[in-house]
């Protein structure tokens, strides 16, 4: 089955010290391990980046785009597909 993952859980999983973080990261890698499939859309990169590169102040996560965090590295966030 497919399963079209929502922006928030997105950003939710790279988040570091957000109290969601941990359930996120679970919920994604559970459906992977069943083998689902996971999907992102466009729409779902554009809104991740806003919120990303918005500043913390703002209700962002203050990222920089030449930052190496987690949203850089998105194989450490997501297993390999099979």
């Amino acid at each position: 089955m497919s399963f079209a993952v929502d922006t928030n859980v997105l950003l939710r999983s790279i988040d570091e010290g957000h109290i969601a973080q941990p359930l996120a990261q679970k919920g994604l890698f559970a459906l992977r391990e069943r083998g689902e499939t996971l999907s992102i859309f466009p729409q779902n990169l554009i809104e991740f980046w806003a919120v990303a590169t918005r500043p913390v102040a703002n209700n962002g996560l203050g990222l920089t785009v030449g930052s190496r965090n987690r949203a850089s590295q998105p194989q450490k966030s997501f297993p390999p597909t099979t």
